[in-house]
């Protein structure tokens, strides 16, 4: 999973929410249900996110066609975890491609 930060030129620290995410992914991953990440799936947060009450979580999807040039990428197969408004996690439910769509990807 690909998650693409720009940091403001005051901001000094990597935001723990990211990682805490991560966590969350992995342990649900090794439950029962096995929940895994695939194209156009989603993962929600239920408390505010990077300093905000406003943002969901992800919704993952493929490389498209954007250029990826001088990113460190990790090696293919990789999701991009693009970052989902709460007012968007209705569609990312029901009409994942319209959002990814929406969303620029």
């Amino acid at each position: 999973v690909v998650i693409l930060l720009q940091c403001l030129p005051e901001e000094k620290r990597f935001p723990t929410d990211i990682f805490n995410h991560f966590i969350q992914i992995y342990w649900d991953a090794q439950t029962a249900a096995g929940k895994l990440l695939n194209h156009l799936s989603h993962s929600l947060v239920s408390r505010g996110f990077l300093g905000n009450n406003e943002h969901a979580g992800f919704l993952y999807v493929r490389p498209t066609f954007q250029s990826l040039e001088g990113l460190p990428l990790p090696a293919p197969p990789f999701l991009f975890g693009l970052l989902m408004l709460r007012a968007e996690a209705p569609w990312a439910k029901a009409f994942p491609l319209r959002l990814m769509l929406r969303l620029g990807a």
